[in-house]
């Protein structure tokens, strides 16, 4: 019995998951499946189990990272795997002093790492979003999380970046999973400290567009596997 559950869990881990649960789309549209491949750009967590930011904050190599493990392009690491995985994409993947890493840069490193690994740059709109997801694709999007679902979220216990003491929003990275039949989306933000999450719509609206009011950047990007 343990080794036919072994064998599930193990096929269910490596098949991307685009067809599991079919009241949702995307490639994880549960929080259950989404943590299959969640990453944590800190810790300890359940996800990653260095404490604190060793190696500073990599919300971008671990989005990409989660959605790439999403599509069986790339292992998704263990948590004692976790902060060395991360860190490693992150030296593949040079950003400016003080900014974000561009989606182009981690879409390159991420193909340095997998050769079927593909992108592309959409509009984000919810409808582009809905269309990627429903073709089992991931989005990864670059906003500011703080009024969108950071503070929620710190409120409650659940994010490593503690709003009320810190009160600065800042440039960010998280990733979309899948969208559950109530309209709730599945995100991967890295600074989630439980794991995948749930946002609204207008949440996700919203990060992008204060990332693109307060730092002047604003991603979406659809991951998927290239044709070889």
């Amino acid at each position: 019995m343990k080794l036919i559950l072994v064998v599930l869990l193990a096929t269910i881990s490596f098949q991307g998951l685009a067809n599991y649960n079919t009241s949702g789309i995307g490639p994880a549209p549960t929080i259950v499946e989404a943590n299959l491949f969640f990453i944590s750009e800190g810790g300890p967590t359940a996800w990653n189990a260095t404490p604190g930011f060793p190696t500073g904050f990599h919300c971008g190599p671990s989005s990409w990272w989660m959605g790439a493990a999403a599509l069986g392009l790339l292992r998704h690491p263990n948590p004692f795997e976790a902060q060395r995985a991360i860190t490693y994409l992150a030296k593949l993947t040079p950003h400016p002093q003080g900014r974000s890493t561009s989606g182009q840069v981690l879409l390159n490193g991420i193909q340095k790492l997998s050769s079927l690994a593909s992108g592309k740059s959409i509009d984000g709109s919810l409808s582009e979003i809905d269309a990627a997801l429903l073709r089992g694709n991931p989005v990864i999007i670059r906003g500011a999380p703080r009024d969108a679902w950071g503070i929620r979220l710190s409120s409650e216990g659940k994010y490593l970046w503690n709003f009320s003491v810190h009160h600065q929003d800042f440039e960010h990275w998280s990733i979309i999973f899948g969208k559950r039949s109530d309209g709730l989306y599945i995100i991967g933000d890295p600074m989630s400290s439980v794991g995948s999450t749930l946002a609204s719509g207008k949440e996700i609206e919203l990060f992008l567009i204060l990332g693109a009011a307060r730092f002047n950047n604003r991603e979406s990007w659809e991951l998927f596997v290239r044709t070889p």
